[in-house]
């Protein structure tokens, strides 16, 4: 998925998808109700660590014991209902059930296992103490999710917790490990579309006092007007894009991870202070596209640079200026600290970078 892509229909919804729809939802409708009817049979009655051990015998780390045989064929009975229901209707539920099943139907799960039962000196069903499922959602379709695991000492004197985590993605049927000090890329971009606006209007406050001299001067902006904080807000959007496409990261698979979730956080950033209008799609891609336009703008110019004696003209600092005063000449002392504003940029995220990978691979969680 490209990084704006997450924002774009590529074709006309099927009627007969919208009823397709429609019919989901009204079953939706009676799921709770349902799902306790469902669900009390192979759950009721039991307590936590019993449970542990129904999912740690599903998933093959012990035999069942002969006291939960019968609730574990009910659970398994009712997995293969509900995949039978999506196999019919098409649809395809999103939620940790489903991720948790298609990882543990991977070719390599037996190995896994039998991994886990040796280095845990896991035997039978006495072994338990907790082991349960761990996830969260972190894309349609994405899950980070995985198994957690106490001794039966550990679980009673809230003990030790080791962790098994894996990347689920539902509609690729891929699997991949998380493994240990893994930067959690999505995070670190919802959190930086997140602080979009406030870093925004702070750093323009710096720039207002450092050209407060040069404020009446003709190219100059109003800091506090909403044409400025647009374009400065997709200036800082676009070193961020500029950094996260870098080859290193592309080939580390960190890129599309990165910025799907940081323009998804910025998108809501912007439309919640007003500078960007949410309510039709014509108005989000209308966004797009002056973010693209200006991305690759910025690209040309930051990886062109004039030689010297050029100072201005066509630096990545000048086309910003010419986005912001179509057709005026840019102010040459709003072009030196835009320069100087994007190259502070860049060093600060190379420098947020090597922090978090020095942070995390420090990391002292138990995945082994």
């Amino acid at each position: 998925m490209g990084i704006f892509d997450i924002f774009r229909r590529k074709r006309p919804i099927d009627p007969a998808l919208v009823q397709a729809v429609e019919e989901y939802k009204q079953r939706m409708a009676k799921a709770p109700a349902e799902a306790y009817e469902t669900i009390f049979p192979i759950l009721g009655g039991l307590n936590e660590q019993d449970v542990s051990m129904l999912v740690a015998a599903d998933v093959g780390l012990i035999d069942v014991p002969s006291r939960l045989a019968a609730r574990l064929e009910l659970y398994r009975n009712l997995q293969l209902k509900q995949e039978r229901i999506e196999r019919e209707t098409g649809i395809q539920v999103d939620d940790l059930i489903d991720a948790i099943r298609l990882l543990t139907r991977q070719p390599w799960w037996p190995d896994f296992v039998a991994k886990v039962r040796e280095q845990k000196g896991i035997q039978t069903a006495k072994d338990i103490g907790r082991w349960s499922w761990h996830g969260k959602k972190i894309a349609p379709y994405v899950w980070e999710c995985g198994f957690v695991y106490q001794t039966p000492e550990a679980f009673k004197n809230d003990g030790p917790v080791s962790v098994w985590s894996w990347r689920v993605d539902l509609q690729k049927h891929i699997t991949e490990p998380i493994r240990k000090g893994q930067v959690p890329w999505d995070e670190i971009g919802t959190e930086g579309g997140k602080q979009l606006i406030q870093s925004a209007d702070s750093i323009s406050q710096v720039l207002k006092k450092s050209l407060q001299d040069n404020l009446n001067e003709p190219g100059m902006p109003d800091f506090e007007r909403g044409r400025w904080r647009y374009e400065f807000c997709i200036w800082q959007m676009f070193w961020v894009w500029y950094f996260a496409n870098l080859s290193s990261f592309r080939k580390a698979g960190i890129t599309e991870q990165w910025l799907d979730a940081y323009h998804k956080s910025a998108l809501i950033s912007m439309a919640k202070a007003g500078l960007i209008s949410t309510e039709k799609v014509e108005e989000v891609r209308a966004w797009e596209k002056d973010c693209e336009e200006r991305f690759m703008a910025y690209k040309q110019a930051f990886e062109n640079r004039p030689e010297l004696p050029v100072l201005f003209t066509g630096t990545v600092g000048w086309v910003f200026a010419r986005f912001l005063f179509p057709g005026e000449e840019p102010n040459c002392h709003l072009v030196m600290f835009m320069n100087e504003d994007g190259h502070l940029r860049f060093l600060h995220l190379d420098k947020m970078v090597k922090s978090l990978e020095d942070t995390y691979s420090k990391d002292k969680i138990d995945e082994a």
